[in-house]
């Protein structure tokens, strides 16, 4: 079973990246600051799809690479669902 989890806007997302302290900074040190900023559980998650090494030079290269990801992940939750039903299932 899939779950889907609330996805932070755009807005939401750029609103944390200003508050983000120093640079690089890795997915999981993210999650970490998410935490102490007291950042929703939408960006907390946000975050946590990502590997926990991967690093972020700075502020552009984070904000981009959020921006494409919140972009492709809301295009995919508009996207039409196809069901398989097994042949003893019809």
């Amino acid at each position: 079973m899939i779950t889907t989890v609330a996805q932070p806007t755009l807005t939401e997302l750029n609103r944390f990246i200003r508050q983000v302290p120093a640079f690089p900074i890795s997915a999981s040190q993210l999650q970490r600051v998410a935490r102490s900023e007291g950042a929703s559980r939408k960006i907390i998650d946000f975050y946590r799809t990502f590997a926990p090494d991967r690093q972020f030079k700075d502020r552009d290269e984070l904000a981009a690479s959020s921006e494409q990801v919140g972009m492709m992940r809301q295009a995919e939750a508009q996207m039409p669902r196809e069901e398989e039903i097994a042949p003893e299932d019809a």
